[in-house]
């Protein structure tokens, strides 16, 4: 059996009127929504373990689950989404290009990544700026009233606080976790095992490579977290002033346990790290599985609509 890979979802389907990448856009947003509805309380409950140095288990960090979960449910189609497109396309139309012009499948797969994730970065920053207002200050839940706070202290220029450390994140992210999981995919050949054996394997591919990626990324994470949640008219910190910071404050803890406690909740390692280790792959399942709900459900309206223009006089 061929490898199994979000590729495979790129074919012209004769059964939909839809072009490829507009049938891609629609199921790389529905899987993003999806997933990031699911997760939101976990997200914001680590959101709040990371910006106040506290247990992620902590009741304080769960009070208000649901807070925010209008505003995901507006952008997450549009900044879970978006990286899945990018990615997609880029294997489909920029890698065989790459590959052509005798680069290395491991140099296409770091290009597709960081492309795809600083791409994602510069989508993601103004909606992510309004998702955390939202969490750090409740009476803010619908989005006319976030925007309203938000932008009031220095116009939209508020929106996008953090966005050289979201690219910086999300780029560092996307481009070992492209690398990885495609390495991780190769260790096995896949004509000896059936398709849900690969499929399962793939799946853990894909977990482990998105946990090296979240721990490579999380210094920028934290800075992006950070920038985001301070006074708007405050000057930005740099990740390198950050990372001073979470030394210190580490060495200063006086035994080896809470020494690493505190880099960890620091970092968001632990709860941070495994939920996008259960995020990413299942996001790659649902990409591969989605469409073809997706095309029944277009192909239904294709052929109502069509007979409805048949039936007028």
């Amino acid at each position: 059996m061929p490898d199994v890979n979000i590729s495979s979802k790129s074919e012209k389907d004769p059964n939909t009127s839809l072009p490829s990448w507009k049938m891609n856009f629609i199921d790389s947003a529905c899987t993003g929504g999806i997933v990031g509805c699911i997760f939101h309380p976990w997200d914001r409950a680590l959101h709040l373990s990371m910006l106040n140095v506290r247990p992620f288990f902590l009741k304080t960090n769960f009070t208000h689950p649901l807070q925010g979960i209008s505003l995901v449910m507006i952008f997450k189609p549009i900044t879970n989404g978006s990286y899945l497109f990018f990615q997609s396309e880029l294997h489909k139309n920029l890698k065989p290009v790459l590959l052509e012009n005798k680069q290395s499948e491991s140099t296409a797969n770091i290009l597709i990544g960081l492309t795809s994730g600083l791409l994602e970065g510069i989508i993601k920053t103004p909606c992510n700026a309004l998702k955390v207002y939202s969490w750090n200050h409740p009476g803010t839940s619908t989005f006319r009233n976030t925007t309203d706070m938000i932008t009031r202290p220095r116009g939209m220029r508020s929106l996008f606080a953090g966005s050289v450390n979201t690219m910086q994140r999300d780029g560092t992210f996307g481009s070992v976790y492209e690398f990885t999981r495609f390495k991780f995919r190769k260790q096995i050949d896949t004509k000896s095992y059936s398709p849900c054996q690969v499929m399962g394997w793939n799946f853990l591919s894909d977990s482990l490579a998105a946990g090296i990626a979240t721990i490579c990324s999380s210094p920028w994470n934290l800075t992006r977290i950070l920038n985001q949640s301070k006074n708007s008219q405050d000057k930005p910190i740099s990740s390198m002033k950050v990372m001073e910071r979470v030394y210190r404050n580490t060495m200063a803890q006086t035994t080896f346990k809470a020494k690493r406690n505190y880099l960890f909740r620091s970092l968001g390692f632990g709860p941070g790290t495994l939920r996008i280790m259960v995020e990413m792959p299942v996001k790659q399942l649902l990409l591969i599985c989605l469409p073809v709900y997706l095309k029944k459900i277009e192909s239904a309206f294709h052929a109502v609509s069509q007979n409805v223009r048949i039936s007028r006089p």
